[in-house]
């Protein structure tokens, strides 16, 4: 086999491989002292430097493969082949970033929902060049976007499947003095029917968040004020519910409600 039958087989195996890739970082380029190549007068391509083997392992993933061979004075072939006879990492494999697809195993979700996440600016990702749009994010940012308790609401704990950052995420739920709740839940707790939590959310009376449902936080609404029909019949068994010495929780559990409830009535019944 001859020196050109093997450039051949590398070109081909680069061209289908998945590094057609690269992410914007006109910093390198700035702070680069990488000068193009002369090209040889003998039809041959010079031989690569430390300089330009360099740049091109600092660029792999941050610029695409054509823009680094325009820096470098090289063929964007040229630049396929060198990276994978040196062995450089893929764009899409570089130490310490993550794929969409990796962060989505890792937090248990899929990446239609990793994707929306990036359209909606919630969870910040970078777009790797090239026409495959490969999603990619440091592995730490992952960690500390996922560890915030204001996005425990775009994933489920328990189908995590990266185990080490599954603790973390569950570390952080066992430190924090409060819970994500949904409208369903607020209604139950206030003993109010279900449309009453989300107009009050539509009209910005109460903080929500919406991902497929709405959900909120329980410190904004456990001393909530929802205003509700009481019909003189309940007051009347509240009453002597009440007098009969029956606690709180009995009598809310008698009237489907939470006992704060019905205690809030009381005394505005005594008032």
């Amino acid at each position: 086999m001859t020196v050109m039958d093997v450039d051949l087989m590398i070109e081909f195996a680069v061209i289908n491989s998945e590094a057609e890739a690269g992410m914007p970082a006109d910093w390198l380029l700035a702070n680069s002292s990488v000068r193009p190549h002369q090209k040889s007068t003998k039809n041959k391509p010079a031989r690569w430097t430390p300089d330009e083997d360099r740049f091109l392992l600092k660029n792999l993933g941050y610029l695409s493969f054509a823009e680094i061979g325009q820096r470098l004075g090289r063929s964007t072939n040229a630049i396929k082949i060198r990276q994978v006879r040196r062995q450089f990492p893929a764009p899409s494999n570089r130490p310490g970033w993550l794929t969409g697809n990796d962060a989505a195993k890792a937090l248990g979700t899929d990446i239609h929902s990793i994707l929306k996440l990036k359209e909606r600016g919630i969870l910040p990702m970078d777009v790797l060049p090239g026409i495959r749009g490969i999603l990619s994010i440091k592995k730490l940012r992952l960690y500390m976007w996922a560890i915030n308790p204001d996005h425990w609401i775009y994933f489920r704990v328990k189908r995590m499947q990266d185990a080490y950052l599954q603790r973390l995420v569950m570390l952080a739920q066992s430190r924090w003095d409060d819970e994500w709740w949904s409208t369903g839940r607020v209604a139950k707790y206030h003993g109010i029917k279900h449309p009453a939590v989300n107009d009050r959310i539509l009209a910005g009376k109460i903080p929500a968040t919406r991902w497929g449902n709405w959900f909120v936080k329980r410190s904004d609404v456990v001393g909530y004020q929802f205003i509700k029909t009481w019909f003189p019949g309940a007051d009347a068994f509240l009453l002597r519910a009440r007098n009969q010495g029956l606690k709180w929780e009995a009598i809310g559990r008698m009237m489907k409600l939470p006992g704060s409830r019905v205690a809030y009535r009381y005394y505005c019944l005594m008032k």
